[in-house]
Formats: structure tokens, sequence, C-alpha cells
């Protein structure tokens, strides 16, 4: 199911369906949230590498390292599927200050267990590949993971819902917030509405509850 979770309260006229697909992982500020970072345990020892500056896109050597990663990951999983390293697929804005990314898409048959419920389980799956990813290449790398193009069906959606509700705290000029969603999610609805000159966006909460609230601009 895509709808909201259960709430122990009556609904908030002022909040909006986010179509919330997931746990939000741990607190992070705005900024860090247009960027899309990837959250890193602090125990994971990173290589001397890491150090060293970022090129501007990825190499073939980069996406050949992740699809042998994810398809190792796969098979220890019992999945077939086909691995594939895919052009950008996104329709929201690029951030200028975000790394170069990575973007897999796993292509067969039956993967919606790997998609999981809310996406929970490509999620997780994402994380693992770019702890490994980064450390196998000694560098930070950002690995976009998509099963089937679920991500890029997600993101027209959100698209949407980003736009429909624009629209309406600018007509009402009354701030509306959206239902918890996890980091990515809340990225899209950040980038598509920071061009727009009626609105602004904000996050709060912690955890799995965290939120966005879209608000008229002074």
């Amino acid at each position: 199911s895509r709808g909201a979770p259960p709430r122990d309260r009556r609904p908030d006229p002022n909040v909006a369906d986010g179509y919330g697909n997931g746990p939000g992982g741990e607190p992070r500020t705005e900024r860090a949230e247009r960027m899309g970072r990837q959250e890193r345990p602090d125990r994971m020892e990173r290589p001397a590498r890491l150090n060293q500056p970022r090129p501007d896109r990825v190499d073939a050597e980069e996406e050949t390292v992740a699809k042998e990663i994810v398809g190792t990951l796969l098979g220890h999983m019992g999945i077939r599927a086909e691995v594939v390293a895919t052009d950008n697929p996104s329709l929201v804005p690029p951030d200028d200050e975000e790394p170069p990314t990575i973007f897999i898409d796993i292509l067969g048959r039956d993967l919606g267990h790997l998609i999981g419920r809310r996406g929970d389980n490509l999620g997780q799956l994402q994380y693992l590949v770019n702890l490994l990813v980064n450390h196998r290449l000694g560098t930070f790398s950002r690995v976009i993971l998509d099963v089937e193009g679920y991500r890029s069906r997600r993101e027209e959606s959100l698209i949407g819902l980003a736009e429909r509700v624009a629209r309406q705290v600018a007509r009402g000029g009354q701030p509306i917030t959206l239902e918890p969603m996890p980091p990515n999610e809340r990225r899209i609805i950040h980038l598509m509405l920071r061009p727009n000159p009626a609105v602004s966006t904000e996050s709060h909460g912690e955890g799995s509850m965290r939120r966005i609230t879209v608000l008229p601009r002074d």
C-alpha cells in the first residue's frame, strides 16, 4: 500500500498525503537532504584515498565495480537479474553540489520483493551497495539503485505532489505539512520547489517521522 501510515490522532486538515515510502533514516539538515548524501556508520573504516578530491564524473571503473558488487549481492540472495548502468533518469533539477553518481538498474521478473514495502528493501540494499563501493574504490561515490524503474515512477508521483501542494500554499497562503518521507524523497520535494518564487520548504522531526512543510514565501 502507498497510503499514509496509521495515525493515533485525527487527521490534520493541513497535512497532505506524502506517500511516505518507509523509514527516513537519521535526522539530517535540509542542505544535506538536497544533496542526497549517503549516511555512513561511524565505525566504517575509511581507506586513505577518501581524503583525495573527487573527479567531476564517474568513470567506467566505478560503474564496473558497482555492477559487480550488486551482481554479487543478488547472487548471494538467490536472485537472477540483469544489472545495468544507466544515464541519470531523474527529472529533478540537479544540485550543483551533488557528487558524481552511478545509476544502476536491476532488471528481471518478479522482483517486487527486492523493492519491498514502500521501497524499504531497495533502500537498505542501496545503502549496503554504497558502503561496499566506497570501500572498494577508496573514494566517495554515490550509487542510486533502482529496480525495473521503480524509483522513476515514484519520482513522478512526488513531483506531482510537490506541484499540487505548492499551488495550494500559494493560493491559500497557509503552510502545508507532508506526511513523513525518507531522505531521498524529501530531497526530491526540496529540489523541485527550490526555484518556485511563491513557496519555500523546511524539514522537521526525527528519524522515520521527519517530514517537510511547504510555506508561502514572505
